[in-house]
Formats: C-alpha cells, structure tokens, sequence
C-alpha cells in the first residue's frame, strides 16, 4: 500500500468550514469512482482540506501519486464553490 499525502488549498484563505466539509464530501464520492485509491482520511484546516490517500500496492509509487490526483481533481470538479482551489501533492 502507497501512502500519498495531499492538500487542497481554497481560495480565498482562510476557507470557511463549512466549504471545507464541501471537500471532504466530495473526495469521499470522489474516492469510490477512482481506480486504485482504497481508502482517504481528510480534515478541514484554514487552508481548505488536508488528507491522505491509501493507494493499492499494486501500483507503482507514480501511479499512485497519479490516482491521488485523480482522486483530488474529480473531488475539486464536482462542486461550484472549490472551483479555484489547487491540489498540492
């Protein structure tokens, strides 16, 4: 198993919490609809959301930096109010 770190960054700073909660929601929808991301465990910071992905074993370490930010970008593209946030991996 890979363990890939990760932070969205909102715009404008400090995020509110409750868009926060927004990106949390949304990795989680996101995470079952992304190929080789087991598992994610996210929390709301000033920044917007901090995280780490479970990414299977059988992936090479690339892959599975690349399924985070698959996994990052579905979650980013699926709400209206985290369009101008940033993925930083």
């Amino acid at each position: 198993m890979h363990l890939i770190p990760f932070r969205l960054v909102g715009v404008p700073l400090p995020v509110h919490r409750e868009v926060a909660d927004i990106a949390l929601t949304a990795l989680e929808q996101a995470r079952r609809r992304t190929k080789g991301v087991e598992h994610v465990r996210a929390h709301p910071s000033r920044f917007g959301a901090r995280g780490i992905a479970f990414c299977s074993a059988a992936q090479s370490f690339e892959e599975a930096q690349a399924s985070c930010r698959e996994l990052c970008g579905a979650a980013l593209s699926s709400a209206e109010q985290l369009a101008d946030w940033n993925i930083e991996i």
